[in-house]
């Protein structure tokens, strides 16, 4: 239509589109014609691509809630606070054989494969679910994760990820079957053991601004593949009494109790209590024996 000019009716699509010319011409007017009947727009393409963009932002969207949903799911539960009548039950009342010399009872709580440890409760210790999951919050590949606890009368009872095939330091220096054979025979394997070891307590003293206080033989589980070692007992010097300096040294006393004396809960004991207990399961691997 010319600037000005008369108002001339709009011709019927058909005849449009036999007065257009073959192949080519007719395809891009019926291409035209489409995004003016249906784009709303003056046959620039607004519209369409006005729905384009919304559609990717909406598909945006939606991928990023998919993506946040799946990261929550590889999160890990917070530790819980598990009924007394659970722990019983998963150890048939407490009869079960220990494993790791005693160190603990391996059972299954909920599904996951735990080592249960039990320790002298520490008085006035408030052992609840803001507790544990300030604890459960620390996560390292050389920490044993903490699955939950049950405060029970003058004892603690702590569960920790036990790996399938795991067994504690000390089992591994000396056979319990036979004390002459040990599962670390290469120097490689010791040294790994005790890197992983040193690594678990440099997270829990510089990064984790906490204070493991119980390491041992006993409280260091090994397990395949590669000979990987784990630290367990975080937490028990927050929840649990501090252990004896004399069960320190014979090795006695509650069952998982490890080299840390009561100044490991003091401002000043705690570099030298923490250093004692790094160099004794280190000298006990170097030395390739656990006595």
């Amino acid at each position: 239509m010319a600037r000005g000019g008369p108002l001339v009716p709009p011709l019927p699509l058909q005849l449009v589109l036999r007065q257009a010319p073959p192949r080519r011409g007719r395809r891009l007017l019926r291409h035209r014609l489409h995004v003016l009947l249906l784009g709303g727009g003056a046959g620039t393409g607004s519209g369409p691509r006005r729905g384009a963009t919304s559609s990717s932002s909406a598909s945006s969207a939606s991928s990023g809630r998919a993506s946040l949903a799946a990261a929550r799911a590889s999160l890990p539960d917070p530790p819980v606070l598990y009924p007394f009548q659970e722990l019983a039950a998963a150890t048939n009342s407490f009869l079960a054989k220990r494993a790791g010399g005693g160190a603990y009872w391996r059972c299954s709580l909920r599904g996951r494969d735990a080592a249960l440890v039990q320790l002298p409760r520490r008085p006035g210790a408030a052992v609840d679910a803001a507790a544990l999951a300030r604890v459960g919050r620390y996560h390292h590949t050389s920490l044993a994760r903490l699955l939950g606890a049950c405060p029970a009368g003058a004892h603690l009872y702590l569960a920790y990820e036990l790996p399938p095939g795991a067994a504690t330091l000390a089992a591994c220096l000396r056979g319990p079957r036979n004390p002459g054979f040990t599962a670390l025979r290469t120097w490689v394997s010791r040294v790994q053991v005790a890197a992983d070891v040193a690594q678990g307590l440099e997270y829990v003293h510089h990064h984790a601004g906490a204070v493991h206080g119980r390491v041992s033989p006993s409280a260091v589980v090994v397990s395949d593949p590669g000979l990987r070692a784990r630290l367990t007992h975080l937490g028990a010097a927050e929840f649990a009494a501090p252990a004896s300096s004399s069960a320190s040294r014979t090795g006695t006393g509650a069952p998982g109790s490890g080299a840390a004396s009561s100044a490991s809960h003091t401002g000043t004991g705690v570099a030298s209590s923490s250093s004692h207990g790094t160099r004794e399961p280190t000298a006990k691997v170097r030395r390739g024996r656990c006595a």
